[in-house]
């Protein structure tokens, strides 16, 4: 079954290429955001975690253990 489906979009691609092309390119444009969105959400959290570890090793023990 795969292969079927392989060989009738590899005789589409042959037949029409321009028009496979356009799909191809539509389809990576329309998954674009989502990738984008993603790799964002992911640089804001290694953003905040770094932070927060900098600001936890710059603290002087001693003096958090004194407030608490």
């Amino acid at each position: 079954m795969p292969l079927n489906t392989l060989t009738i979009a590899l005789r589409r691609i042959r037949r029409r290429p321009l028009y496979a092309v356009l799909n191809i390119i539509g389809l990576a444009l329309g998954a674009l955001p989502f990738v984008v969105t993603a790799a964002g959400a992911l640089l804001i959290a290694g953003l905040t975690a770094s932070v927060h570890a900098l600001r936890a090793a710059r603290t002087d023990p001693a003096t958090t253990l004194r407030d608490e």
